[in-house]
């Protein structure tokens, strides 16, 4: 979060290596092409302030952008997509992340545009879009 910009920028890998670190293995997923569960940092409480700014962005000005790239191994791409502007829901859950074993929080967010159909069949593996 930067306070001087206001702005929130939000970096998902959707898919994520064997290999990774526990604590940093986020269960990050689209419920559909306008809808994203995000988990934040691990070891954080639904009062930590980087918590409290997601889920508050709308009252104080900030902006929260979504970039979502498929994997930083991928082949085809590594970059990552700029999805636009997200705003939570309201809906948000205090976990504990299972395979670490530290607490974090899932927050639900709406996408201010959904996911253009090409980029959400190719990010979530969908082989036909149009059964989404």
């Amino acid at each position: 979060y930067d306070e001087k910009s206001a702005t929130y920028p939000v970096f998902i890998n959707y898919h994520k290596s064997d290999a990774i670190e526990s604590s940093i293995n986020y269960e990050d997923r689209f419920i559909a092409p306008s809808s994203l569960i995000a988990i934040s940092k691990s070891g954080r409480s639904i009062d930590s302030n980087d918590v409290q700014v997601a889920l508050n962005a709308q009252q104080l000005g900030v902006d929260l952008e979504l970039f979502v790239r498929k994997n930083k191994d991928d082949k085809t791409s590594k970059e990552f997509y700029y999805l636009g502007k997200m705003f939570p829901t309201g809906d948000a859950n205090e976990i504990v992340m299972e395979k670490a074993n530290k607490k974090a929080v899932e927050i639900h967010y709406q996408l201010d545009v959904p996911v253009r159909e090409d980029i959400y069949a190719y990010l979530c593996d969908v082989p036909d879009y149009d059964e989404v």
